[in-house]
């Protein structure tokens, strides 16, 4: 059974490209709503991740479990990108250089999740689409290494041997 987003969306929350705009706990600018206490979707994802990396068929029960779906696969192209990394200081470099890299939004060739995210209706539903994601990204890369290596500054194996993984067939890249 696949775990799907505990965060509840309302009649408030804005939808783009089918995603959920949850709020975060960032000190980042983007289009995202703060949150300064509890846990955000990007602690959820990470937490998740493990768990729902292992199936290959996710039951989609709204905007927020999209969210989750496209984080969990940002999740495991960090792990992928920085597997080889020795240090925690090389795979933040790494991270950075893989937030730089520009990426595709719903309705653009390549997409990743075609099927289960919509082409923006607007420009404007595009951008806050791709705003949202990069600032999403950014935490991950602000937090996913604290989980990926050990307090002694080595690879923790535990997470990596789930970078091997392809989460529902997918990939971002």
């Amino acid at each position: 059974m696949v775990y799907h987003c505990s965060i509840a969306v309302d009649g408030t929350t804005k939808v783009a490209c089918g995603t959920a705009i949850l709020p975060l706990k960032t000190q980042t600018a983007g289009p995202a709503p703060h949150v300064f206490e509890g846990q955000d979707v990007v602690d959820e994802a990470i937490y998740l991740f493990r768990s729902n990396v292992l199936f290959r068929k996710f039951d989609v029960k709204g905007p927020a479990d999209r969210t989750l779906i496209y984080l969990t696969l940002y999740i495991n192209a960090c792990l992928k990108a920085t597997a080889d990394a020795k240090t925690k200081d090389q795979a933040k470099k790494l991270l950075d250089s893989l937030l730089q890299e520009r990426f595709r939004i719903p309705g653009e060739t390549g997409f990743a999740l075609g099927g289960f995210m919509f082409a923006p209706k607007t420009s404007e539903e595009g951008e806050l689409f791709r705003g949202y994601m990069k600032q999403c990204r950014e935490e991950v890369n602000n937090r996913i290494l604290d989980f990926c290596f050990k307090k002694d500054g080595t690879p923790d194996k535990y997470w990596y041997a789930f970078a091997k993984k392809t989460f529902m067939n997918k990939n971002l890249s």
